[in-house]
């Protein structure tokens, strides 16, 4: 088996060290790590539309998506990559050996994967938390390290991550947040997370953020012997900060945990921990006492499906079909 049939997913909660889980281990010398590659929520969900890819005009449309899917995504060091294979006409050639779309998925990667002088690929998208199966399904002998995180410091960080981006983005970003909105998708992400590792214990493990901020080589140390990679010093340089109170350094900061005390509402603590609170227990988060106002929580329920509704149409654009987004976040999961 070559590395490269054993691709490393990262998947979570947004706002739960992904990135930064990222970037660490595509730190490692054998392990290409590009941007949010977002290949199964904007290919393979219109795979009907698109057709078969054996098929010379359908793997023409599949190739312009592709062709533009950093760009799209603001991943614009990842697409400068891609434009240069564009250019040279080597993804095209790359590509039209494709037979399906699992092919399709591992010659885009394998190329820029390459390009890079790396032989073993990886992908980190939160929301493939929601696409585990599939993601196996397509590679069997994948690694999938799952991201956990705080609900409360999920909800600040959630709240507040319209800051660090683009402006058109923050519009985005700013409808987004609603405290029993949020705290649904940590608890289904996670519910998703928790389901997928007792079915498949060799191919998922997790790994939570205040572990890998408190200690990263440990944490990396663990992740590496799950992924079959030897650790490596250098993976723990990064260019890249992991907090909002250190955006102007470097490095990894332990900032992060425990920040909801005193500045998320007691009305958005009340609702994250009554919506998550077993989970929360069973990744030893543990509950704090609150009393908000019943006023502020008749008003914050009473808003939830407008909020809803908002924040689908402000993610039109990157989600997919609407129908097996919103299936795969509302329907019961056994943990």
């Amino acid at each position: 088996m070559k590395n490269s049939d054993s691709p490393v997913f990262i998947v979570g909660a947004p706002r739960s060290g992904t990135t930064l889980t990222a970037r660490l281990v595509g730190n490692h010398s054998n392990i290409f790590m590009p941007g949010e590659t977002h290949f199964l929520n904007d290919v393979y969900a219109r795979r009907r539309a698109l057709g078969d890819p054996r098929v010379r005009e359908n793997l023409d449309a599949i190739t312009a998506r592709l062709s533009t899917l950093y760009s799209r995504l603001n991943e614009l060091p990842d697409q400068e990559r891609i434009d240069q294979f564009l250019a040279s006409g080597a993804l095209a050639s790359a590509l039209s050996g494709c037979r399906s779309y699992k092919d399709v998925f591992t010659t885009f990667m394998e190329i820029q994967m390459e390009g890079e002088g790396k032989a073993r690929w990886g992908n980190q998208v939160p929301r493939e938390v929601f696409e585990i199966q599939v993601l196996l399904e397509m590679f069997p002998d994948a690694k999938i390290i799952g991201c956990v995180r705080d609900v409360r410091d999920f909800l600040l960080s959630y709240q507040g991550k319209w800051r660090r981006e683009s402006e058109e983005t923050a519009v985005r970003l700013k409808k987004l947040y609603h405290p029993v909105i949020t705290s649904m998708i940590w608890r289904k992400s996670n519910s998703a997370l928790e389901q997928a590792r007792k079915l498949y214990p060799q191919n998922v493990t997790i790994s939570r953020y205040e572990d890998l901020v408190s200690d990263p080589e440990r944490t990396l140390r663990y992740l590496c012997e799950f992924v079959g990679e030897a650790f490596e010093p250098e993976m723990l340089e990064t260019q890249f900060s992991n907090s909002s109170a250190q955006e102007r350094e470097f490095g990894i900061f332990q900032t992060g945990i425990n920040r909801w005390c005193g500045q998320l509402p007691e009305s958005d603590v009340f609702l994250a921990q009554f919506i998550c609170g077993k989970l929360m227990r069973q990744y030893h988060y543990q509950p704090t006492p609150t009393h908000p106002r019943v006023s502020s929580l008749t008003g914050i329920i009473l808003s939830t499906p407008f909020k809803l509704f908002h924040a689908l149409h402000a993610n039109r654009t990157i989600r997919g079909p609407l129908v097996p987004y919103l299936w795969k976040r509302i329907r019961p999961t056994r943990i």
